[in-house]
């Protein structure tokens, strides 16, 4: 369930890099491998998943707007 440890079922590194791997292609964000060993079960990953992604969206979203409506000045 999404409160089993990533390790504990049978999780190794090799895996955990292929798991980054994915979210970078699904979700279009970079989430430091460290967070799966320091958060490994799938709701506290998600949860950290959700807040980068957030991040991520308010640093870029918050430049381009900027950078928009400084150029249509």
């Amino acid at each position: 369930g999404r409160h089993d440890n990533f390790f504990e079922l049978g999780g190794h590194s090799l895996l955990a890099v292929r798991l980054m791997g994915r979210v970078i292609a699904i979700f279009d964000t970079r989430v430091p491998l460290g967070t799966l060993f320091d958060q490994p079960s799938l709701a506290d990953f998600s949860r950290r998943v959700l807040i980068q992604m957030i991040e991520q969206e308010m640093e870029g979203g918050d430049t381009n707007e900027l950078n928009g409506a400084a150029e249509s000045e």
